[in-house]
């Protein structure tokens, strides 16, 4: 709450009270389960916005990183999600600093990474991959190389899968943990390519479902409805003439084709002229959706990623991977 009243002051007037505080609850390992957890997530509610720098942090660092590392080893699932989002958060906000506690963290996410499978752990395990992406971005290729080739290969069994059978998770774990991978290994990460795209690619082009049916008078107007394991969702709304019907849509399908876009522009971005053999596949399916009618994200990050493209077009014919032509031809159709 004060955080958010007085956000800035707050953390310049009280942060040599306030993160002692927290480490202290952190590595308590008697403290209740959901305390330590909360905890832990009020290091990212307390960094949040900008108003914590890497030099504020600094006379606490050893300590609050040790703390959400020994979160890392015999705690509760909980408690492990939290720590890893809060070391996430802090290797972002004080970069390649955090290489000097890299080898502290890396032995027990990719233990997690490596041994949590079972169905419960899921999240966790997603947690880990979050976490891992952030770190690499931070500390860069030199320091991040080996772990995250070793990552890739860790992710295999979930990458070879049909573009048409994603698993669950997919957008939201897996796919943005390679992207960021991508960031950091740059034209290493080349090899990968035919894994990680064509199920981005192939949801881009995925048509969207949806319908509209008449309903009887006594449905209520604005009644909304979900189904969680198809991911539609259902609205009734009165249209010209006072007909009342009800729209459905498949807004799981829909939200994963923003993620589709964003990635498509965060790929061009971090690998440039390397996506040249994809360019025209990407192309064709993204162009269609700056005019998709059902959602303002998908057209705003299509059209964002068609700029993108259009760079790492221009930098294929700048090597000579492709004649002038090809990239003349995205402004000339």
């Amino acid at each position: 709450l004060f955080r958010s009243l007085y956000a800035g002051e707050f953390q310049r007037s009280s942060h040599a009270q306030v993160v002692p505080a927290m480490c202290a609850i952190i590595q308590e390992p008697t403290q209740c389960s959901r305390v330590r957890g909360n905890a832990a997530t009020s290091v990212i509610n307390f960094m949040t916005g900008g108003h914590c720098d890497s030099d504020m942090l600094e006379p606490y660092m050893d300590n609050l990183l040790a703390s959400l590392c020994a979160c890392l080893e015999n705690s509760a699932q909980e408690v492990q999600e939290a720590a890893l989002s809060a070391v996430a958060f802090v290797a972002q906000a004080v970069e390649t600093d955090f290489s000097r506690f890299y080898g502290n963290f890396m032995p027990g996410v990719m233990n997690i990474l490596t041994n949590c499978s079972a169905p419960q752990q899921y999240h966790l395990r997603g947690k880990a991959l979050q976490c891992v992406g952030l770190i690499g971005v931070a500390v860069g290729k030199e320091v991040f190389l080996q772990d995250a080739l070793q990552v890739m290969q860790l992710l295999m069994p979930v990458l070879q899968v049909q573009p048409g059978a994603i698993p669950e998770g997919y957008f939201e774990y897996y796919a943005p943990a390679c992207c960021r991978i991508s960031q950091t290994l740059e034209e290493q990460f080349v090899q990968f390519l035919p894994l990680v795209l064509p199920p981005i690619i192939h949801t881009l082009g995925v048509e969207t479902e949806f319908s509209m049916t008449e309903v009887s008078e006594a449905e209520e107007i604005g009644a909304v409805s979900h189904d969680n394991e198809d991911g539609f969702e259902s609205i009734v709304m009165e249209v010209k003439g006072g007909q009342k019907m009800r729209m459905t849509m498949n807004t799981t399908a829909v939200m994963e084709k923003a993620h589709a876009a964003k990635l498509i522009f965060e790929y061009c971005d971090s690998m440039g002229r390397h996506l040249v053999d994809y360019i025209d596949m990407i192309l064709e399916k993204t162009m269609p959706l700056v005019i998709f009618r059902y959602s303002e994200d998908v057209r705003n990050s299509a059209s964002f990623a068609l700029a993108r493209l259009l760079k790492a077009a221009v930098a294929a014919t700048t090597d000579g991977t492709r004649p002038l032509t090809y990239a003349q031809g995205f402004l000339v159709p």
